[in-house]
């Protein structure tokens, strides 16, 4: 059985879709199994050697700044039409993803999953409802007797050296303000008085910022704003060194935003601030899941997925208050 996966997705969504590879990869071999992504999580290749072979391919929708053309991601998926495709998979997260059945069709896999005739690629094909979890929902697609569940324990996948060493050990907490969308993301002035209450109740702890390399300035304007020093913006530049970090903290605070979903596979406590962009039951962090420790104003516009609120005053995120987030990290910290 050889196996095609198009995964174009983001850094956070390709994290949400290890445990399925790691399942897939555990019963077909990593040998049989090829996946179109994202150029940056093509790193991902080089943290977990039992992954299969991550191919690059350029998608507009997902581009955020990577380089390629759509005309190399057709020659990529073309040439992979020598490996005898048996079953190609759509794992994308956009229901309406042309590109992605394009490339099966040009890979020339013989079964494509919710596709069917000459045509019907064009067409978006059906997928599990939106209140399943994104993970579970691509382990749907597969036949139920492949028995994927998605429900691997990171702690089987990932290497040592990027798992948090357990409960109350660590050192420093770790914020993630930024997401790549506006909407997803609290105050300014919210975080400032978090970081003051930290420093109220766990003084001993240092409070790192992560922020990528386009929100660095941002990140030191807020570090500035909360009474930290600049050096307190970590800007990991890799996955790898953004793992690294997450896994060596005690603790995490994040909004919606791929960090998060880095901390779930790390292990690290995780309170996670989720807006009402998107469906919380679907997108919300494994461990913020499992753990109950996502904090979240439902409101009737949820999910919106605009990338700028029309609402004055934003109420899915500003509702939610810093003393409610301390109480929240009191608890993952068992302090």
């Amino acid at each position: 059985m050889k196996i095609l996966l198009v995964k174009p997705d983001h850094l956070g969504d390709f994290a949400l879709t290890l445990p399925v590879l790691w399942e897939l990869a555990g019963r077909f071999g990593k040998e049989n199994i090829d996946v179109l992504v994202y150029p940056p999580n093509v790193e991902w290749g080089t943290l977990l050697p039992w992954l299969p072979p991550l191919h690059p391919v350029f998608h507009p929708i997902f581009a955020r700044g990577s380089s390629g053309t759509l005309d190399e991601s057709f020659v990529a998926a073309d040439a992979l039409a020598a490996r005898g495709i048996d079953h190609g998979f759509e794992l994308s997260a956009n229901r309406h993803d042309g590109l992605g059945k394009m490339w099966l069709v040009l890979a020339k896999a013989k079964q494509r999953t919710g596709l069917s005739g000459q045509w019907d690629f064009l067409l978006s094909h059906p997928l599990p409802g939106r209140r399943t979890h994104e993970t579970r929902r691509m382990a749907e697609l597969f036949p139920a007797e492949w028995g994927i569940t998605g429900e691997s324990d990171p702690a089987l996948f990932m290497p040592p050296a990027l798992r948090h060493p357990g409960r109350g050990k660590g050192q420093g907490i770790v914020l993630v303000p930024y997401s790549g969308k506006p909407i997803k993301e609290w105050t300014d002035a919210a975080w400032a008085v978090l970081v003051a209450e930290i420093g109220r109740r766990w003084p001993e702890e240092p409070v790192s910022l992560l922020a990528g390399p386009e929100r660095v300035e941002e990140g030191w304007a807020l570090a500035a704003r909360a009474g930290l020093s600049s050096e307190a913006v970590f800007v990991p530049g890799t996955i790898g060194r953004a793992l690294e970090k997450l896994a060596a903290s005690r603790a995490v605070v994040s909004v919606d935003t791929g960090a998060a979903h880095f901390a779930s596979l790390t292990g690290t406590p995780l309170v996670e601030i989720f807006s009402g962009a998107t469906g919380i039951d679907r997108w919300i962090a494994r461990t913020a899941e499992r753990e109950a420790t996502a904090l979240y104003n439902p409101v009737p516009c949820s999910p919106c997925r605009h990338e700028v609120c029309p609402v004055p005053g934003r109420p899915c995120m500003e509702a939610i208050l810093p003393e409610e987030v301390a109480a929240l990290l009191a608890q993952v910290l068992g302090a």
